[in-house]
């Protein structure tokens, strides 16, 4: 077998079907950070203002004495903007770092940064690698022998946590939380067969690709359209960036034809059947949903995608419980039974069928949710 035999490496170009976060864990402060000014959220330059102070300390008091007016007052945006060109007599164009557009109205929340390297956004390769990881593992429980015995004799210790006996109930869960199907699929660390496959870091994107979405938390089952604030620097729709992903075949045979054949197609398949289950499981749920229109229209349009054999998927933050775990696997009986013993078995809010989860993240226009977070296309070349 030839070194190219051994050894593929193909071209993936990534493009966003909707708003994308991937966190760096670090946040903006509305109080000190930003203004917003009309569509545009205007990041401040902490150390030109302090620079400033610095040379004016009698306001040094009355700039700390600001930052708490702004936490307690909601109409304040004016006066610390005020402050700056008045109170410092600085340009308030001086101060800005850049402006950002903004999606929506993010209020006094704080601001989810995306992840970035020298100030500039790009999407690792660990968030494809990992995406791909859930995908495989569902299809090994799904279609593969030993995987679909698994999850038979999972499911069979489910049922066995209905018992009465609650020394057998515990010792049943206690079976349950120590069932490792990732490790019974990959094996150990040192075995697992994923080391095999390698993705690069996208490109770094300018940092005008970036925008501040409003991303609220949204009730699915209450009429008041509660949500949770959750608003993010993401990539806009249509962003794309370029990545590599090689296959290296192992000296031994694997349980994964991908891998063992040097050949990506197999693995994209795997992909876009985990992809299509996620995306009819909330057209599924969200039908009918007047509050959710327009998600289900997207997802629609994603159906046809699928259909037309596009490669979709979904990485980064705003997925279901059912995108990152077994939990797709395990929906399979009209009941739910199955399901609402495992939410039960790993302590989960009681499952109810059609009702979970009971709340989705989703990018908001005019007060009601608009598209959902992190769908991606990939087209690949070798």
């Amino acid at each position: 077998m030839s070194n190219t035999d051994k050894l593929r490496t193909w071209n993936v170009t990534l493009t966003t079907l909707s708003p994308l976060f991937i966190g760096s864990g670090k946040t903006l402060s509305p109080y000190s950070d930003f203004i917003q000014e009309g569509n545009n959220l205007i990041y401040l330059n902490q150390k030109k203002i302090e620079e400033a102070i610095s040379n004016k300390p009698e306001l040094i008091d009355e700039y700390v004495k600001e930052i708490r007016r702004r936490m307690n007052n909601t109409k304040s945006d004016a006066s610390l903007k005020d402050f700056i060109t008045t109170r410092l007599k600085l340009p308030l164009e001086s101060v800005t770092l850049r402006k950002v557009p903004l999606q929506g109205n993010i209020g006094k929340q704080q601001l989810r940064q995306f992840i970035s390297t020298a100030g500039r956004p790009f999407i690792p390769g660990s968030t494809l690698k990992g995406a791909f990881r859930t995908a495989v593992l569902y299809d090994w429980l799904i279609n593969d022998n030993n995987g679909k015995k698994l999850l038979e004799d999972f499911i069979e210790n489910l049922e066995k946590t209905d018992s009465k006996n609650k020394e057998e109930k515990n010792e049943a869960l206690k079976k349950i939380y120590n069932t490792d199907m990732e490790f019974r699929c990959f094996g150990e660390i040192s075995e697992d067969p994923f080391r095999f496959l390698k993705i690069t870091d996208s490109n770094c994107l300018e940092i005008k690709e970036i925008l501040a979405v409003e991303i609220s938390r949204v009730s699915t089952v209450n009429e008041k359209n509660e949500s949770i604030p959750q608003p993010s620097e993401c990539l806009g729709v249509g962003s794309t960036v370029k990545m590599k992903i090689t296959i290296q075949k192992s000296n031994q045979n694997t349980k994964f034809s991908f891998l063992n054949n040097v050949e990506i197609s197999d693995l994209m398949k795997k992909v876009s059947d985990f992809s299509k289950e996620s995306i009819l499981r909330e057209l599924d749920e969200l039908e009918g949903n007047k509050n959710f229109s327009h998600i289900f229209k997207f997802y629609e349009e994603l159906e046809k995608r699928i259909k037309n054999k596009e490669i979709l998927l979904r990485i980064g933050g705003g997925k279901t419980f059912f995108e990152n775990s077994i939990g797709l696997a395990l929906d399979d009986d009209d009941s739910g039974e199955h399901l609402e013993l495992f939410l039960l078995a790993i302590k989960m809010p009681k499952y109810k069928k059609g009702v979970f989860p009971k709340t989705r993240t989703a990018v908001m226009k005019n007060n009601k949710p608009f598209q959902p977070l992190g769908w991606v296309k990939l087209s690949i070349n070798e």
